[in-house]
């Protein structure tokens, strides 16, 4: 089964379901019906629409997220074996050997200094700590920690393909936390059951 989860995107960029109907040009009563989990079908350009207005919203507030179909569409069932079998293991091996492989070549853009255009591996591995400790979508008044977390958000929409990623709003406030997912978590402990060295380059 579907699960519906626009009115939780909506909490996320502030927007009303009036609102997002204007921006969208989509029928309000198609977007209640989203918000409200009574939608029988969506077609493919209803959900363009949405997800471009979405991410514009997200863009005008400065919201820090960018919106995949998964955040506001998500398959889910109730048979607990197969739901079982979907989550053990968090990544098989072929899959964290290509990820791996992935964020090898994949440099991160920084202006850290000393510590230019790492690879992804190289910058998830040098700032482990903080990543588990949180990056924040607004900058600080730390100039040091501000250029972690914009290396950091600059490779968000990689992390979260990959489902390596999580976010929660800051309650208050219009800032967002990321933090390693249960499946970054356990990519990061393969990396270091598997030795993985990379230069010892450190800002």
């Amino acid at each position: 089964m579907f699960e519906f989860r626009l009115a939780q995107a909506l909490e996320q960029v502030d927007l009303n379901m009036n609102k997002l109907a204007v921006l969208a040009d989509v029928r309000p009563n198609t977007i209640n019906d989203l918000v409200n989990g009574k939608a029988k079908r969506i077609e493919l350009e209803t959900l363009d629409k949405i997800l471009y207005a979405l991410n514009q919203a997200s863009i005008m507030k400065n919201a820090g997220k960018y919106f995949l179909v998964q955040d506001i569409l998500q398959f889910t069932t109730e048979n607990k074996e197969f739901a079982t079998l979907q989550e053990e293991p968090l990544m098989s091996d072929d899959v964290f050997l290509k990820i791996r492989d992935i964020f090898m070549n994949d440099s991160v853009g920084t202006n850290i200094s000393g510590f230019e255009n790492p690879s992804i591996l190289e910058f998830l591995l040098v700032y482990e700590d903080h990543f588990k400790a949180g990056i924040y979508s607004l900058p600080n008044d730390n100039e040091y920690e501000s250029r972690i977390s914009t290396a950091f958000l600059n490779i968000e929409p990689i992390l979260k393909t990959y489902g390596l990623i999580e976010y929660s709003k800051v309650k208050g406030s219009e800032t967002y936390v990321y933090r390693p997912s249960e499946k970054g978590k356990y990519f990061l402990k393969l990396l270091k059951q598997n030795n993985i060295n990379t230069k010892e380059r450190r800002p």
